[in-house]
């Protein structure tokens, strides 16, 4: 998770992972910012088990801020089925903070 002179963004910001498959988002510069998977572009049988799958949330499929250089953001990809999970970072998303886990 980076916020420098070249904008802020997750990189990568695609990422193909396997089902079972952890990923540990980190922030680099630039914070706050957190992880919140799009609701609406969750499958709906997923939702409830990667809500789940999440560490530390304020709210459902939202993690919570990480303020500091190195802080850490865990998310378990265990029993999601294949599939694009679209994410955000909420206080960059206006400004383009975004990504995609493809589960494959």
């Amino acid at each position: 998770m980076l916020g420098d002179e070249k904008g802020f963004r997750f990189s990568p910001a695609h990422l193909a992972i396997g089902s079972g498959d952890a990923v540990k988002f980190v922030v680099t510069s630039g914070a706050p910012h957190n992880v919140v998977f799009d609701t609406e572009s969750i499958p709906a049988d997923m939702r409830e088990q990667l809500d789940a799958n999440m560490g530390d949330k304020t709210s459902s499929l939202t993690g919570d801020l990480k303020a500091n250089v190195g802080d850490t953001f865990t998310v378990s990809f265990a029993k999601i089925k294949p599939g694009k999970y679209p994410y955000y970072c909420t206080p960059h998303r206006a400004v383009g903070m975004t990504g995609v886990i493809t589960v494959r």
